[in-house]
């Protein structure tokens, strides 16, 4: 897509869960993450639960806000979920 490409910063996360990938996708920039917009399947799970989680075959993505929608819709295309954590 070139420079109309949606994403800035892609990151496997591997140890250390959500807490880990996320901070370091968006360590040096900033930002705001809603942890509890995280798809669980148990819903008792606390927040430190959720933040050190190591889940399976998940990604992050850093995503232009102006190019967002695109990239929502080609996960739509690819039936892929997306959370918008912030």
């Amino acid at each position: 897509m070139n420079e109309e490409n949606p994403i800035a910063v892609v990151h496997d996360q591997g140890a250390g869960g959500p807490g880990n990938v996320l901070l370091e996708i968006v360590g040096q920039s900033g930002g705001r993450i809603g942890i509890r917009k995280i798809r669980v399947g148990d819903k008792t799970m606390s927040v430190l639960e959720i933040i050190g989680c190591e889940f399976q075959e998940r990604m992050a993505y850093l995503v232009y806000s102006e190019r967002l929608e695109t990239f929502k819709r080609i996960c739509e295309r690819e039936d892929v979920f997306c959370e918008e954590l912030g």
